[in-house]
């Protein structure tokens, strides 16, 4: 199976069943980088607890519109990151409001599991949309 393929099913696991079932994708060191929140989460559990935390903020969470580009060892993806609000997201309560906002991940295969990965997206787009933040200029 193609890396771009693993990817992919990687998203759809993630829409469809949630961390636990994505986790089946990472190496047990996977090291893999949240820059907009400045994190680095390293090993499989961590990974994974840091993908619940999304799902628990966002139930219906989903990728969607996904390009994925093949880069050897590598993958890119552009998706959209959309869900509803309906749990505890960065220690803000929830807002039951939508989120909808643009997202672009790398990550590094290895022997069919993803041993290293990047994700970047505006910090600022998603809490404007979930009304924490004043958008500048309001």
């Amino acid at each position: 199976m193609s890396n771009v393929e693993l990817h992919k099913q990687a998203h759809r696991a993630m829409t469809e069943e949630g961390a636990e079932q994505t986790a089946t994708f990472f190496a047990p060191d996977i090291v893999f980088t949240d820059h907009a929140q400045g994190v680095t989460m390293k090993g499989k559990e961590e990974t994974t607890g840091w993908l619940a935390v999304w799902k628990t903020a966002f139930s219906d969470a989903a990728v969607t519109e996904g390009t994925y580009l093949d880069a050897g060892d590598w993958t890119i993806a552009r998706f959209q990151a959309r869900g509803h609000n309906d749990g505890e997201f960065a220690g803000l309560p929830a807002t039951g409001r939508e989120v909808d906002f643009p997202c672009c991940e790398l990550i590094r295969w290895q022997d069919g599991k993803s041993v290293e990965g990047a994700f970047y997206y505006d910090t600022m787009t998603v809490l404007v949309q979930l009304g924490h933040v004043t958008p500048p200029g309001s």
